[in-house]
């Protein structure tokens, strides 16, 4: 499929569009040039459209991957307005599959299908693959909830057939739209944003969708491994000053006061942790009692001062602490939202993005206009400097669409491609200025995970499911299983407040983002006295510090695996009936960690799982975190499989082996 894709459209345009009157599908480029890069074959085609429009096409074959990237950039080269653009696909292709042989009922190896992953939607099994067969003659379409690319649905998606497909990575942060229709040629594929019917004016430009095609020939598993490291090489981490091994952070809610902190970094140091993390609510104009109790802090976003009342040297003691203690520091941040009272928005309202048809007291940063650009990232570089952060955390809590559409008459799409070119500029900047900083890229947990910004930041919290009491722990399970098909480099909650390695356990992945002050907090708060009792924080973390400490060890030991090779030994699912097995481990087949989870309502007592990362001619140390150590042979681990019992119902067990 690789070979023939390439021979296909390397040498035209993958994409298509409506230009004026006429529909222009894969053109031939009005000129080509081939640029051999260190990891890349680069073709750079240009496209005149009119003699005002500019398409340029950057079609990318990458040299240790079989995987083509192509991404658009339009521009109006003319005194003039252009024409109408429409509905302009960054690809509008065909990937030739074996026909489809049918046998009265869909199954894997008679049709066709498109694999997609549910988004972070704070729901069991999110980001979990689900099949779509092709085989009704309709065109499946996609597209995420409200703007956030992630959002109900991922920006990932798998053509299959049999054991030959491609990975769909689309590189958009905003509303895009993925369209698949089953040809007799193959699967069509078409990818852009989901509005767009505009004109540039004169000397405008603008990056538009990219999109990124992984082929597999050898399995669906297999071929997912390679994405993985395909992914780890797009990532940010490990590049210039960057680390690339993620590390262990715990922390609490930013409005606590700076006493309390303090006592919190040095409980957190000696139980291991590496980063402190400070979330919301240090900034604004709230009232020591309103900031520690977490009141209204989502109506002070756009007051970017530091609040004294709870941070009265404004970090300088914070900052002192971690570097004595040898931590990180991350501190939360949401630039692009801002309400209406706030100090930033009565500063620059044109700055600012009304909701299209209702006004909710809460607006957009438009992050399209430069001067608002630069003045944040000022407004950030002092931060910076009072802080000394090693993390940035931007968050964006907003359903974005409405915003998005708040467009120019006869300019549909427009805000929203300008929006998001700034975005990027401003995070490129970013990583351009500070060249160890990392990002933390949030939006109410993982839903602008796309390829774009993978390539600039990491997610820490790949959803706000668990922060809620009523979570279905067998949901935590399900969403670690269907995220390693996708990310190496991400994290989740690990709710070590809970007391229960079930739930703990189940975050697991290359980052760990330990918790003490969540919702079982809140339950907890009246062993302590009352709700405003002034050392419940701390003292409740020191309460746990002989769990936080084994919890840190124990996934200090095998955290180095999260990022390699992934294995599913049990079903992509959140029931309550069965067990729950998944295996990380290296390519030499010398280490891996085993995760095996006996649900809530299973009856067995005992499984026995196949294990992947062992040869059949090594002997391996098999150690039990919970219990004992034994040798076993790698082709009993391969053939006969890895005896597990778990006498009780909602335990777990982990297993790190290594190679004798």
């Amino acid at each position: 499929m690789f070979t023939e894709f390439k021979e296909k459209y390397i040498n035209k345009g993958l994409f298509s569009v409506c230009y004026g009157d006429d529909f222009i599908k894969n053109p031939a480029p009005d000129s080509v040039e081939r640029r051999e890069r260190k990891d890349r074959i680069s073709y750079e085609k240009s496209f005149l459209l009119g003699n005002k429009l500019q398409i340029a096409e950057t079609t990318d074959v990458l040299k240790d991957f079989p995987v083509i990237e192509t991404r658009l950039k339009i521009k109006n080269l003319s005194g003039e307005n252009t024409a109408k653009i429409k509905d302009l696909k960054t690809l509008d292709i065909v990937l030739e599959t074996e026909k489809d042989v049918p046998s009265g009922f869909p199954c894997d190896n008679d049709y066709a299908k498109v694999i997609r992953y549910r988004g972070y939607a704070r729901e069991e099994e999110e980001c979990c693959p689900h099949n779509d067969y092709l085989n009704d003659g309709k065109i499946h379409s996609y597209a995420p909830i409200q703007a956030r690319s992630c959002d109900g649905v991922m920006a990932y998606f798998d053509v299959v057939r049999k054991d030959a497909g491609a990975v769909l990575s689309v590189g958009w942060t905003g509303q895009w739209q993925a369209d698949f229709l089953r040809t007799s040629a193959g699967v069509s594929v078409r990818v852009g944003m989901q509005t767009c019917d505009f004109y540039l004016k004169s000397g405008e430009e603008y990056e538009y969708v990219s999109a990124s095609l992984l082929f597999y020939e050898n399995g669906y598993l297999n071929g997912h491994n390679v994405f993985r490291k395909y992914m780890k090489s797009v990532s940010p981490a490990g590049k210039n000053k960057r680390i690339e091994q993620l590390p262990v952070f715990t922390g609490t809610w930013g409005g606590l006061s700076e006493d309390k902190h303090l006592r919190l970094i040095d409980i957190f140091r000696q139980a291991g942790s590496e980063c402190y993390w400070m979330d919301s609510g240090w900034f604004g104009h709230l009232t020591k009692e309103q900031a520690e109790k977490s009141v209204a802090w989502y109506e002070h976003v756009g007051n970017w001062n530091v609040n004294k009342t709870v941070h009265p040297s404004e970090f300088a003691t914070i900052q002192k602490k971690c570097k004595e203690q040898g931590m990180g520091l991350l501190l939360w941040f949401e630039f692009e939202r801002a309400m209406k009272n706030s100090d930033e928005y009565k500063k620059h309202p044109d700055w600012f993005i009304d909701k299209k048809g209702e006004d909710n007291g809460q607006v957009l940063l438009n992050m399209g206009v430069k001067e608002a650009r630069d003045y944040f990232f000022a407004l950030l570089a002092d931060l910076i400097e009072k802080t000394g952060i090693n993390w940035y955390r931007q968050d964006f809590n907003v359903d974005a669409l409405p915003y998005m559409r708040n467009d120019e008459t006869g300019r549909d799409g427009i805000t929203e491609l300008a929006y998001i070119n700034g975005l990027y500029e401003f995070l490129d900047k970013i990583l351009t200025v500070y060249p160890y900083m990392m990002i933390d890229n949030c939006a109410g947990g993982g839903n602008r995970m796309d390829i774009e910004m993978q390539r600039r930041a990491v997610t820490l919290w790949r959803s706000d499911y668990n922060c809620y009491t009523d979570y279905v722990k067998e949901g935590i399970q399900a969403a670690s299983m269907g995220s390693a098909l996708l990310f190496p480099y991400h994290g989740t909650g690990v709710r070590v407040s809970s007391r229960d390695l079930y739930d703990i356990r189940a975050g697991y992945a290359a980052a760990a983002d330990i918790n003490t002050t969540d919702e079982d907090f809140v339950k907890a708060w009246e062993k302590y006295g009352d709700y405003s009792a002034d050392d419940a924080a701390v003292e409740f973390a020191r309460s746990l510090t002989p769990l936080l400490k084994k919890v840190i060890e124990e996934y200090k030991t095998v955290r180095h695996l999260y990022s390699e090779n992934f294995a599913p030994h049990s079903a992509f699912n959140a029931d309550s009936f069965s067990w729950c097995c998944y295996e990380f481990y290296n390519d030499g087949k010398t280490e891996s960690v085993i995760h095996v989870f006996r649900r809530s309502d299973n009856e067995q007592s005992s499984a026995d799982y196949v294990v992947c990362g062992v040869n059949e001619n090594c002997d391996y140390i098999v150690r039990d975190m919970d219990g004992e150590t034994v040798i076993i042979g790698g082709k009993s681990l391969r053939t006969k499989g890895l005896r597990v019992e778990i006498n009780n119902k909602s335990e777990s067990k982990l297993f790190y082996i290594v190679k004798k």
